[in-house]
C-alpha cells in the first residue's frame, strides 16, 4: 500500500490479480474474491493486515461468492467431479436478524447497507483459550 501505482511491485501484483481472474473465469466453481480492493480504513494501522472491520468486511465477500455460486458443482467447463469426490453443501453462512454485520464500502470507507443479515463468528479452540482465574 505504501508503494507509488507505477512501481514495479504494483504492476506484478495487478498482471497476478489479472491472470487469476482470468484463470477462475474457466470454472464455473471458482469465484474470485478481491480483497485487494479493501480501503485504508479496513487495516490495521500499518496498514498489512485487515483489522476487525476489514475481517468481517471479508467475511461478508466470502459469503457472498458462496450463496452466488450456490448450486455449482462442476470442476471445470462441461465437466463433472471427478469419481470419489463429492461437492461441499451449498452454503455454510448463517443469517441471524438479531445481529446484523456492519461492513464497508471499500470504495468510500462508509458503512454499506447489507442485502442480508449475516453473522459470521468463529471462537478459539479451548487450548487457546486463557484459563480464568477467580
Amino acid at each position: 500500500y505504501d508503494l507509488p501505482l507505477w512501481s514495479c511491485v504494483n504492476e506484478s501484483q495487478r498482471k497476478t490479480n489479472l491472470s487469476l481472474k482470468e484463470l477462475s473465469n474457466l470454472y464455473n466453481n471458482v469465484t474470485l474474491v478481491e480483497i485487494s480492493k479493501a480501503a485504508r480504513p479496513l487495516h490495521t494501522r500499518h496498514g498489512l493486515h485487515l483489522n476487525s472491520l476489514g475481517k468481517s468486511w471479508l467475511a461478508e465477500l466470502i459469503c457472498d461468492a458462496i450463496d452466488d455460486n450456490n448450486g455449482e458443482t462442476s470442476s471445470a467447463p462441461g465437466s463433472s467431479p471427478p469419481d470419489g469426490v463429492t461437492p461441499l453443501a451449498p452454503s455454510t453462512c448463517t443469517k441471524d436478524t438479531a445481529s446484523p454485520l456492519k461492513t464497508l464500502d471499500p470504495s468510500t470507507s462508509t458503512p454499506a447497507a447489507s442485502s442480508s443479515n449475516r453473522m459470521v463468528t468463529a471462537s478459539p479452540p479451548k487450548s487457546l483459550v486463557p484459563p480464568t482465574f477467580t
